[in-house]
């Protein structure tokens, strides 16, 4: 078996081979995570990059030059050291609640407010 490319998950170790946009969008996470946490708002803290981030970012493609050179012949596939993101399957005991669209205004509101009064005095 010939591994041509490997779908990697964004680590620290490998942010560089992000595109610029994807970068800036880790420095921000992490500046805004490191200004709540100044404030004492609860922060992700080092969950942020070990779990939010690499999850968050799209995989990236990484593979021999082979792989580059030939695209007919690549083919996805993962090394087994790696640490790809996974999807737990979840199994309800009660069918998902039906909120009409009153319902919702009425939450959506609530939350608005409680945003709103933990906010005062504060710059966000």
């Amino acid at each position: 078996v010939i591994t041509l490319e490997v779908m990697v998950p964004w680590s620290p170790a490998k942010n560089k081979a992000w595109p610029d946009a994807s970068r800036a969008l880790v420095k921000l996470m992490l500046m805004i995570d490191a200004r709540r946490s100044n404030r004492g708002i609860p922060a992700l803290g080092s969950a942020l990059v070990t779990h939010v981030l690499a999850l968050a970012l799209p995989l990236k493609r990484v593979g021999s030059p082979l792989a580059s050179q030939s695209q007919h012949r690549t083919r996805p596939v993962t090394e087994p050291d790696a640490q790809l993101p996974f999807i737990e399957y979840l199994d309800h005991a009660e069918p998902p609640a039906i909120i009409d669209q009153e319902m919702a205004a009425t939450l959506v509101a609530e939350m608005e407010a409680g945003y709103i009064e933990r906010s005062m005095g504060t710059d966000v």
